[in-house]
């Protein structure tokens, strides 16, 4: 698991964490699990061995990241939105936002070191290899319609203009 419960807590020092807080300890714990859990299915998909034990700067990076989506959802547990929101609900909501934008990163492989992924990340990239191509022989792509396309770039050494 990233992160510790004192790194929630010191995001949302206004929120005094407890075993009768609202939300209580165990259920940030559980927080803590859940973006633990989503991060590491994030880098998985790039080929990430998880948990992710080094290097520490990216480590702390992760740390970091599973605190602000933990502090957002006990925020958002403790302030729900509703017609009187408050301003704590909001900050849940600027937490999430940021927490889920890093995630969306995360998945398409932005910010992650090469020396953690087993993906190449120096191959020539396209519109096909970003973009769903699949079955990549080097020359023909299958694209998300079924179509066999050619997924060679259009500006080639092979190819006079």
């Amino acid at each position: 698991m990233y992160a510790s419960i004192n790194q929630v807590q010191a995001i949302i020092p206004h929120l005094a964490l407890g075993g009768t807080s609202k939300p209580s300890l165990s259920e940030v714990t559980g927080f803590l699990t859940r973006v633990s859990g989503e991060i590491d299915t994030a880098l998985a998909s790039q080929g990430v061995s998880v948990p992710v034990t080094t290097p520490s700067y990216f480590t702390d990076a992760l740390d970091s990241l599973a605190a602000y989506g933990a502090a957002a959802l006990a925020l958002m547990a403790a302030f729900p939105v509703g017609p009187t929101a408050s301003p704590a609900g909001s900050q849940g909501r600027d937490l999430w936002a940021t927490y889920t934008a890093r995630i969306a990163e995360l998945r398409k492989g932005i910010g992650i070191p090469s020396e953690v992924s087993s993906l190449a990340r120096n191959n020539p990239r396209s519109y096909f290899s970003d973009n769903g191509a699949i079955g990549d022989s080097g020359l023909t792509a299958t694209d998300a319609w079924g179509d066999t396309v050619d997924a060679r770039g259009r500006f080639r050494p092979d190819k006079r203009f």
